[in-house]
């Protein structure tokens, strides 16, 4: 029975717009007869009103999760100048990456560093560096010179869905999808290598998350 109750419809307006309406159904006796009665209140407002605290929400939670991991980051770069006069290269950069593997929920990390005419990974994190070692060089078209030559980090949501990009097998072969670039710089402001994020599976991800 929905006597008692009160449930949420949708009404009609003259205009033909749909609206939410909030119903209550009540009954009473009186004279030994039963009464019945309805009240219907227009809830577009409430609805509004709601809708604008959950977006406001939704907002909160994510400026709160960028700030955690601005946090996260801080303490690992701070962690890194801590340990980079004990550490060797290689180990610096194994941190490195387990550090933004951490922070970024990604599910490779590694580094790819320009010697000469070829790059040569370090550092790599959440699999063998082998297997995302590559065969092109620094010269060829692929998102590693993309990010020498432009000097900015690149997205890709799937790097199954473009060929804007030659090569890149290599992590192909191992399924990746999602893919972030961040060029490393030199302190006379040459690219001396690359941060590489790699995920599984398609990753959305913003400039600003970079």
């Amino acid at each position: 029975s929905l006597l008692g109750k009160t449930i949420e419809l949708h009404g009609l307006r003259r205009d033909g717009c749909e609206f939410p309406l909030e119903l209550s159904l009540s009954a009473w006796k009186t004279g030994g007869k039963a009464r019945y009665a309805g009240v219907i209140r227009d809830i577009t407002e409430r609805r509004r009103a709601e809708a604008e605290i959950q977006s406001r929400t939704v907002l909160l939670e994510q400026a709160n999760k960028k700030l955690q991991r601005q946090k996260e980051i801080q303490e690992l770069l701070k962690e890194l100048s801590q340990d980079i006069t004990r550490l060797d290269v290689d180990s610096l950069l194994k941190k490195l990456t387990e550090g933004v593997r951490e922070v970024f929920k990604v599910d490779i990390c590694d580094v790819r560093v320009r010697e000469e005419e070829v790059w040569k990974v370090m550092g790599a994190s959440g699999i063998e560096p082998k297997k995302t070692q590559s065969d092109s060089t620094a010269t060829a078209g692929g998102r590693s010179r993309w990010i020498l030559d432009n000097r900015r980090p690149l997205l890709i949501h799937d790097i199954t869905k473009t060929d804007q990009f030659s090569g890149g097998e290599s992590i192909r072969k191992v399924g990746v999808r999602g893919y972030i670039g961040v060029p490393i710089f030199s302190r006379g402001g040459d690219v001396i290598g690359i941060l590489r994020a790699l995920t599984y599976g398609p990753r959305e991800t913003s400039p600003e998350e970079v």
